[in-house]
């Protein structure tokens, strides 16, 4: 799904909404839970580190732990959550414990960690009410939030661990939404999403939305040298101008750096006129395309941009069943990554993915709550390949990966694909070089959780 439009990522949450009813009464839902979470800690009995964090509501048990038996978080854990099986948590009011399921570094089961930590009130709970209003929609979320002061053990391997410098709180919640017979909404959006590579090889990611008086800026940078970088800000934008500094980090290191961006839009190009219609939704758009001329400076790193084409657009969303298809049906074959489907160029395929897990079995980092994937595999021999899903029937994304020495799938840096930065397509093309007698696994999904007839080519 196209980033920029703001107003699409508030429609996908009211699509998602549970319980949600259609053209009846408002919904109304309740729950609590709560949650403890911590950032590194060190084992009292040895060099181990751990990662923690476990959540308890009326949805369930969620619980994050990751291990390193020596500390050096530059290896995969030696020990993680088994994603397979489902925590065991208990909560009293007062102390919170449980087991959580874990599988060693090549995927073997691990047996259980286990937790205790009695969760003491710090001051009075902190009330909330906000009101918000989408479209034809109205919303309202209130409800309670409660600090609490942990003290207790986590277990891991024969390791201990004090919980006693981690965080933790207790919420109600009551939401509030109405139900019209139809979601309807009007946006206006101006901006730019353009992929940049320089002569060096670095490439960077850069979006903008562009305001009256003021612009939005978010960067993604990979260096030639394995660096990833990235940069941010709410900058002045004047008579089609901005010169600015940004706020930029080393997502590796954690360091702040340096960053800066000079843009104009120097003229207007085609015509955009585009509809997207899935099921009881449309989405139409029409304006102008941008052309831009400018620089973008990142850790030593320079991108021209005058390549990229940016759009200036008013459109329409009209919704008239919020939680579309259900899913269903017959579970893909190639569900899994073990359950790959091999493919080689020229090779054309069509799926319904309702049958697929509603989660992704690896990290998508370039698409928002990924889910209903399916898995591909294809053989490198030193060229580049593209798998393109246009003419599918959902907003589609796609992204690559390769085993590393330990088994495990990692995602192939840069080839990780939302929407084609060349087109309006919502549908995911996504294109690698590939080495020699190396596979590469392809994940395919819908975003937002989507699903439907999947159409995809590989050339």
């Amino acid at each position: 799904m196209k980033r920029l439009p703001a107003v699409l990522g508030a429609l996908l949450l009211i699509l998602t909404l549970p319980g949600t009813t259609w053209a009846g009464r408002a919904t109304h839902l309740s729950g609590a839970g709560v949650t403890i979470w911590c950032d590194a800690l060190n084992a009292s009995n040895g060099p181990a580190v751990a990662y923690f964090e476990a959540a308890l509501s009326a949805d369930g048990a969620d619980a994050m732990l990751e291990y390193w038996t020596r500390g050096d978080l530059s290896q995969f854990p030696n020990r993680s959550r088994d994603w397979e099986r489902t925590p065991e948590l208990q909560w009293d009011g007062s102390v919170l414990s449980g087991r959580i399921p874990l599988v060693r570094r090549n995927g073997d089961p691990a047996g259980w960690a286990a937790f205790e930590a009695i969760l003491s009130p710090v001051g009075a709970p902190m009330a909330y009410d906000d009101r918000y209003r989408d479209g034809n929609f109205w919303e309202r979320y209130s409800g309670t939030d409660q600090v609490l002061d942990p003290t207790g053990t986590l277990m891991v391997a024969g390791s201990a661990f004090s919980l006693d410098g981690c965080f933790a709180d207790s919420w109600t919640q009551r939401v509030f939404v109405t139900n019209p017979t139809a979601y309807v909404d009007n946006f206006t959006s101006r901006g730019l999403a353009c992929e940049l590579v320089n002569a060096d090889g670095d490439v960077a990611y850069l979006w903008t939305a562009l305001e009256r008086r003021e612009a939005y800026v978010d960067v993604e940078a990979y260096s030639h040298d394995g660096r990833w970088l990235g940069a941010y800000g709410q900058v002045p934008f004047r008579g089609d101008r901005l010169d600015a500094a940004l706020a930029a980090y080393d997502y590796d290191s954690g360091e702040a750096g340096a960053a800066s961006i000079q843009m104009a839009i120097v003229g207007r190009g085609d015509p955009i006129d585009e509809t997207l219609r899935v099921r009881d939704y449309r989405e139409a758009y029409r304006g102008q395309a941008l052309d831009f001329e400018g620089s973008l400076a990142i850790g030593g790193m320079r991108f021209d941009l005058g390549g990229c084409v940016g759009f200036d657009v008013r459109g329409k969303v009209i919704a008239t069943s919020p939680n579309g298809p259900r899913p269903g049906g017959h579970v893909p074959p190639n569900d899994k990554p073990r359950g790959a489907r091999l493919l080689a160029d020229g090779d054309r395929v069509a799926l319904w993915t309702k049958g697929a897990s509603p989660a992704p079995e690896r990290p998508v980092r370039c698409g928002a709550d990924v889910g209903f994937t399916v898995w591909y595999a294809i053989d490198g021999d030193g060229t580049r390949v593209t798998v393109d899903t246009a003419g599918s029937l959902f907003d589609t994304v796609a992204a690559v990966y390769v085993r590393n020495g330990t088994g495990r799938l990692v995602p192939v840096r840069g080839a990780c694909v939302d929407d084609p930065q060349d087109s309006w397509s919502y549908q995911s093309r996504v294109t690698w070089k590939t080495a020699a007698g190396t596979r590469y696994w392809v994940q395919v999904g819908g975003f937002g959780g989507q699903f439907g007839k999947l159409r995809l080519t590989v050339r």
